[in-house]
């Protein structure tokens, strides 16, 4: 490594634009390589053969772990004029993908203190909220909108646009092509399993909170109608309780592009 008091620390093997914006306590590993364009708040560290693409700002105490490619063009025959907006304390493990939008004034979106597992993709123009937790192999489609403390399973696949409610569990090897509703939990192929009630549990959850939401959740999935006018009738009944009983709702109204997920039978 080569610094001073004043400069980031970076390895004399690394190539790093010279107009690239580093705190000087980033620290630059062997190989790595930083484009025109980036800028990399305090306490980064961009381990060895790591890629940081133009265009790509990078907040505070992040780290980015060996082979991760940061920014990269979207999988299309254009080239992206968007950008990467990566906040503070996020952690990227090695080998994890994360590309930029196709056009100018877009953005791909990496919440506070996301953990991004080896080998996860984040799809152009994506947007992850705060605490999410993708684990190994995760491939979020374009455009995907995942709100705050989500967690999604090894090996899964998330269709372009598709939208998961906060505290949403999805497990390992699912294929999720519909909007996933917040606090609940859900596998396989397109399969709501219910209401997430260990995951809230573990998370200092109320009893009160999880009642209402068991009631908000009967409300949507068990009466008659279509989807989004139940959980505008609930809400007009005001059977929720609490603010999560009636996100929950909301979530409904709120996203009318698109179907939700719902409970199936699973199959052998």
């Amino acid at each position: 490594m080569t610094s001073t008091a004043s400069q980031p620390r970076i390895h004399s093997t690394a190539r790093v634009d010279a107009s690239a914006q580093l705190h000087p306590s980033v620290q630059v590993g062997p190989y790595a390589r930083i484009e025109a364009g980036v800028s990399i708040d305090e306490g980064g560290v961009i381990a060895a053969n790591a890629q940081v693409h133009t265009h790509t700002h990078i907040g505070k105490f992040v780290f980015v772990d060996h082979f991760a490619v940061l920014g990269a063009d979207a999988q299309d025959s254009a080239p992206c004029k968007g950008q990467l907006i990566i906040e503070d304390a996020v952690k990227i493990r090695e080998g994890a993908l994360i590309e930029r939008p196709l056009a100018s004034g877009e953005s791909t979106h990496i919440g506070q203190s996301s953990y991004i597992m080896a080998c996860a993709k984040v799809r152009s123009g994506a947007s992850l909220g705060h605490g999410e937790c993708l684990t190994n192999a995760v491939d979020l489609g374009a455009y995907a909108q995942v709100e705050d403390h989500v967690i999604i399973g090894g090996g899964t696949c998330i269709h372009k646009g598709v939208q998961i409610g906060t505290r949403a569990m999805v497990g390992s090897h699912a294929i999720i092509t519909l909007h996933v509703p917040p606090f609940t939990l859900s596998s396989d192929y397109d399969r709501l399993c219910g209401f997430n009630a260990v995951g809230l549990k573990r998370n200092g959850f109320t009893l009160e909170t999880m009642v209402d939401l068991r009631a908000c959740y009967r409300a949507v999935y068990r009466t008659s109608g279509e989807y989004s006018q139940r959980a505008r009738n609930a809400l007009e009944e005001g059977i929720f309780k609490t603010d999560a009983g009636e996100r929950f709702l909301r979530f409904f109204t709120e996203n009318q592009e698109g179907s939700f997920i719902e409970p199936k039978t699973k199959t052998s």
